[in-house]
């Protein structure tokens, strides 16, 4: 498998969802529930963002092989987020989207 690297669009996206995902972290820290699994799962998603975006930048040594296990966790993790907004969740008040929200 050849691996291309990332454009710079790509890794802008992921530092901003990094960034995203760190403060959301901050502003509800002690979540519990649907809201600290949803929130575990951005902060573990931003986390190998953060780790793809230091190699792809040379911060880092590439290792194609962390990229492919870290893209693997990032799908895991994206099959996870639709069954983390229940019924009703996305209801007023929400910090959500408006995208998010049309969704259900």
């Amino acid at each position: 498998m050849q691996f291309r690297r990332p454009s710079r669009a790509v890794i802008l996206i992921a530092g901003i969802l990094a960034a995203a995902s760190a403060g959301s972290v901050l502003a509800h820290k002690g979540a519990k529930g649907i809201v600290g699994e949803r929130m575990m799962t951005m902060k573990h998603m931003g986390e190998g963002m953060k780790t793809m975006a230091a190699m792809v930048t040379g911060k880092a040594p590439f290792a194609a092989g962390k990229v492919e296990g870290i893209a693997a966790k990032l799908k895991q993790h994206a099959a996870e987020i639709p069954g983390q907004f229940p019924k009703g969740s996305l209801q007023k008040p929400t910090e959500a989207l408006p995208a998010t929200r049309q969704r259900r």
